[in-house]
């Protein structure tokens, strides 16, 4: 007899239901879906373990969560040392004199030496 392969989906709504109600059904679950309540033991223990990465895709989490996909990929890209700079160099400026506005700073950063592009 050849196993049965249980999806992430099917997989994640019978340990739900288990977590719901865990008495009642897992005295009906083993007849229902044909598993041993070991089993539905050990994937609730996954479950309860990582649930973020045990049974769902990231396509599925993003569905249950209502995301979009693309910012779960998206990683923060790295400041280049020269931003950083000229960042420090506004943050001098603006601290000494808030009263200036953004023209005068960049005015300011050409004569002490910052370029702005």
């Amino acid at each position: 007899m050849q196993k049965k392969q249980w999806s992430p989906e099917q997989k994640l709504l019978i340990v739900l239901e288990a977590l719901k109600e865990e008495c009642a059904i897992l005295a009906k679950l083993p007849r229902n879906t044909e598993l041993h309540v070991s089993v539905i033991h050990r994937w609730k223990k996954e479950l309860l373990e990582g649930a973020d990465k045990v049974f769902a895709t990231i396509k599925a989490q993003a569905g249950l969560l209502s995301l979009n996909r693309t910012g779960l990929y998206w990683t923060a890209k790295k400041v280049s040392k020269h931003e950083v700079e000229i960042k420090n160099l506004i943050d001098k400026i603006h601290t000494r004199h808030p009263f200036k506005g953004s023209r005068r700073t960049v005015d300011d950063m050409v004569v002490t030496g910052g370029q702005c592009h």
